[in-house]
């Protein structure tokens, strides 16, 4: 993989202003791979692969889920501005996880990860990362910076989850479960795009503490003896007032 002399991404144009991380629906539909004819449908499985892979190497290195789900992020806003044609998947999440790791201070060197990668991968997919693996991750580090504008902090839900369910009144033990429960949703919504690229993290937060309540529990006998009585869309404005 050779870095580009001119522009990074010839999808767009790489300012030096602080970005807004999150997109419109017409612009997820309109992505560099998109445009250079990758179907949807392609494009989403190789982003959830792409998340898998990063979270199953970190799983596997013992990283916590903080480093892992800025990883995610990472990988999901590189491929706003480049292209799957461009830059394959399993070192472009290598590289995501080896920069989360030194952000998140929980470091691994670039040598671990990428034994790993080759532990998880067949050789097929481990063929992406050339005849010199660490240098591969070494030159796109420097591209995923640029892309991402040195903006490495990542804000999550887990911190608006804390803060929504302490909010919640209710028996304890049904509290603990919508947690528990709110927690893998928003595991399991790190590899959708729409979750990390369109949605503030403090509504994704409301959203999945509240799908348990609705799948389990009679959500409006809990949910309503919140604040005094003030319904979900109140709570749900309390929370997006106080986290923002």
């Amino acid at each position: 993989m050779k870095e580009p002399k001119e522009n990074l991404s010839g999808q767009a144009t790489l300012d030096h202003i602080k970005p807004c991380w999150y997109w419109d629906k017409k612009d997820l539909a309109h992505t560099p791979s998109q445009s250079e004819g990758l179907d949807p449908g392609t494009e989403a499985r190789y982003r959830r692969e792409g998340a898998r892979f990063i979270f199953d190497v970190g799983t596997r290195l013992g990283l916590h889920y903080d480093t892992l789900a800025t990883g995610i992020i990472y990988f999901h806003r590189f491929y706003m501005f480049h292209s799957f044609k461009q830059f394959p998947r399993y070192v472009t999440g290598a590289c995501c996880l080896f920069l989360a790791g030194k952000v998140e201070e929980t470091p691994k060197k670039c040598k671990d990860i990428i034994k790993t990668a080759r532990s998880l991968l067949n050789d097929v997919q481990f063929a992406q990362f050339g005849d010199d693996p660490k240098e591969e991750v070494m030159v796109l580090e420097r591209i995923l910076l640029q892309t991402i504008k040195f903006d490495l902090q990542v804000e999550h839900p887990y911190m608006f989850l804390l803060r929504y369910v302490k909010q919640l009144k209710g028996e304890k033990n049904k509290v603990c479960k919508v947690l528990q429960m709110a927690w893998t949703f928003v595991n399991d919504s790190n590899p959708i795009v729409g979750c990390c690229c369109h949605h503030h993290s403090s509504s994704l937060c409301v959203a999945t503490a509240t799908l348990p309540y609705f799948l389990h529990y009679k959500a409006h006998h809990i949910i309503r003896r919140t604040f005094n009585e003030r319904p979900i869309l109140k709570l749900f404005s309390y929370i997006r007032r106080t986290a923002l």
